[in-house]
């Protein structure tokens, strides 16, 4: 008999629109228990679950996003332009980590050299 974490590990492992997925997110106690314990949304998704079709999914929206947008922006008599539209989020790397890391410390390092120390 196999021990139930390992069931769980290996249900967190089935396709997002796996039957399992879709009773968990459509459970409405389990969401009002959720809301209750509700933690900050995730800057970006983890990359673990990142597939091509969630790729596909995010070129796709990006697309139409900037279609609109210039569909909108070109539009006459206009009172106000619309926002750019943002990037879709996607998983962060060790690299992309490393680099905003990276583009931080030269922030800091110009932040110092510029104003004056505390004191």
């Amino acid at each position: 008999m196999r021990p139930w974490n390992q069931l769980l590990r290996l249900l967190r492992h089935l396709p997002r629109y796996s039957r399992y997925w879709v009773a968990l997110h459509d459970d409405d106690e389990l969401a009002v228990r959720r809301a209750r314990h509700e933690q900050p949304a995730a800057a970006h998704p983890p990359l673990a679950g990142w597939d091509e079709f969630d790729e596909l999914r995010a070129v796709i929206r990006e697309e139409l996003a900037a279609l609109r947008y210039a569909v909108v922006a070109t539009t006459p008599g206009l009172k106000q332009q619309p926002r750019p539209p943002k990037p879709v989020r996607r998983p962060l790397t060790a690299q992309d980590r490393q680099e905003r890391r990276e583009d931080q410390r030269k922030h800091d390092l110009i932040v110092k050299q510029v104003l004056p120390p505390r004191g």
